[in-house]
């Protein structure tokens, strides 16, 4: 990638929050869809998340769409994933270093229950949330938690996946779906 275009990401990537609800429509297109694009991005994040040996499923309404229709849901303006925030948290910075040399914005934010990157490319863009266990807060609990879901600590469990196919790629998904 050439350095001047790096810069460009680096700046995104770390501008105020309110100049980059500026600039933020410049970069991220919600009104227009394009799927090839998305699909690019997709692989792309799965690809960094496995290089670090991070766990992740697809969930929200990328899940939906793969499972009921096999196709990206066309009014779903982003790409769902969920990470487990204590695997993430450690190495944060490096992997959001990762996807900005990959050429992605990569907007975000770290801390225990607020763990979050927000990734722009080519106008799409992907979320990728911290998910926490609920026995920090309530010991013996059975749900896990992102910023704003609660599911069931089941369908997280690292040692058994389901995947589902889209194009030919496989991609994690709660088990049971």
């Amino acid at each position: 990638m050439k350095k001047i275009i790096k810069k460009r990401l680096i700046k995104l990537s770390f501008l105020s929050d309110k100049l980059w609800k500026e600039q933020m429509h410049s970069y991220c297109n919600i009104k227009k869809f394009n799927a090839k694009t998305k699909f690019a991005n997709l692989v792309d994040v799965k690809n960094i998340l496995c290089e670090f040996n991070l766990d992740y499923w697809l969930i929200g309404g990328t899940l939906l769409g793969f499972y009921r229709s096999g196709k990206f849901i066309k009014w779903d303006w982003d790409i769902d994933i969920d990470v487990c925030e204590t695997d993430l948290l450690p190495i944060y910075d490096e992997v959001r270093n990762r996807f900005i040399d990959c050429g992605f914005i990569s907007r975000g934010s770290s801390g225990h229950q607020k763990t979050k990157l927000n990734l722009i490319r080519n106008g799409e863009r992907t979320t990728v949330r911290g998910l926490f266990f609920e026995d920090s807060i309530e010991p013996s609990s059975k749900y896990i938690l992102s910023a704003v879901d609660r599911y069931p600590k089941r369908f997280f469990n690292s040692s058994v996946y389901e995947t589902i196919k889209f194009k030919d790629v496989e991609f994690r998904v709660p088990s049971p779906v």
